[in-house]
């Protein structure tokens, strides 16, 4: 019997099978596979995502279950993986590992070499990232090594991500505004409201991006949906007004279904003691 190679495949929305570096888009699906041209010899195979984005992991189809903090599955079929459709914990990095044959683990809980570990017979060197809508971030998977960038391990990835933030022009991102409304097209993402306000809207938002707005001003305020024409959707029945010199509120951009102009979440607010 022939000495069996571990070697990951995917395949994004049913396209071509690789490996290494795949990027995918929200809304994708991903499927696995064992590289047919590794060599035979599979007696067993055993699959696991080691860290992806928190919505991703949240909604696992059927056949993938939780062991030891890491998603396993096992055969040579596992389950189709679909990314979600949007939001802000759904980017990121997907790590891959698939073991043959019984091979443990390469390290055990010490950090010691697993004994018995054969090194042919464990592949994570794929990894599928989903990046930020707003940056075109990559992020980083807890255990990533040389998947994005084989010399530089990790740090390529983190390196992709910077070099993202220092050619944005500014490393704030952040907007002056007397309202009514303002832009935040190119990813904005703090926007301080100085004069009398109200602001009821922020153009250019895509799916998923974060905004703070810092409220400076006493007769400022950020209007509830409903109110003028507003766009921003807050929780209970009020505007977010400044309490003791100022107010923050975070907001998630959330397009409509079917397409058209869509609204600003609140995910949470804040205020100045004193």
């Amino acid at each position: 019997m022939s000495s069996p190679t571990s070697s990951v495949q995917v395949s994004i929305n049913g396209g071509a099978w690789s490996s290494g570096l795949v990027l995918a888009a929200f809304g994708q699906t991903v499927n696995f596979r064992q590289n047919p041209a590794a060599g035979g010899g599979i007696l067993s195979q055993v699959w696991e995502l080691f860290d992806g984005p928190p919505d991703l992991l949240a909604s696992l189809p059927a056949g993938w279950t939780l062991q030891n903090g890491i998603w396993t599955t096992g055969g040579a079929a596992p389950a189709t993986v679909t990314w979600p459709a949007s939001g802000a914990n759904a980017w990121g990095s997907l790590g891959i590992r698939q073991r043959l044959n019984g091979n443990p683990e390469q390290y055990d809980d010490t950090g010691a070499l697993e004994e018995g570990f054969v090194s042919t017979l464990t592949d994570e060197s794929t990894i599928v990232i989903v990046p930020d809508p707003v940056f075109g971030f990559y992020g980083l998977a807890a255990g990533e090594t040389t998947q994005v960038d084989a010399y530089r391990n990790w740090v390529g990835a983190w390196m992709h991500d910077l070099r993202l933030i220092s050619s944005s022009g500014s490393p704030t991102l952040r907007k002056s505004t007397t309202g009514p409304s303002v832009s935040v097209a190119g990813g904005v993402s703090s926007v301080i409201l100085t004069g009398a306000g109200p602001l009821t809207d922020m153009t250019g938002g895509v799916a998923g991006q974060r905004v703070v707005v810092t409220i400076q001003s006493a007769a400022a305020a950020v209007n509830r949906g409903g109110s003028a024409g507003s766009k921003f959707l807050l929780s209970g029945s009020s505007n977010c007004v400044a309490t003791n010199g100022y107010s923050t509120l975070e907001v998630i951009y959330e397009p409509l279904a079917g397409g058209g102009t869509g609204a600003w979440m609140e995910i949470s607010r804040s205020t100045a003691n004193g």
